[in-house]
């Protein structure tokens, strides 16, 4: 009984460093997990406003009503990859603040 008893216990100290790695592995987990986000946040923050100035423009152009017809395709076949972007940009920040209201609401 004594042996089983010493095995037990060597046994539960060993499970105890496993959890005490485990949280170890998982904080540092959490906090490359925020640094990634921040990162994220940072760039599409900065790719936004370029895009947003970049189909501005595009619009008001196209907006002129003495352009000629190649110069508007021309502004349009623009137009159309530049929005793609711009609305995934939008995206990413909306999901981002989406995770973070999340994040706050179940702590």
């Amino acid at each position: 009984m004594a042996k089983q008893g010493k095995g037990l216990a060597k046994l539960n100290t060993e499970i105890r460093g496993k959890n005490a790695d485990m949280k170890m592995a998982l904080s540092a987990l959490e906090e490359s997990q925020e640094e990634n986000t921040r990162m994220m946040k940072i760039v599409v923050h900065d790719l936004r406003n370029p895009m947003a100035a970049a189909v501005s423009i595009i619009t008001l152009l196209l907006e002129n009503e003495r352009l000629q017809p190649e110069d508007k395709e021309m502004l349009e076949l623009m137009r159309t990859p530049a929005i793609i972007p711009w609305k995934m940009i939008a995206d990413l920040l909306n999901l981002n603040t989406s995770s973070e209201s999340l994040k706050k609401r179940t702590r």
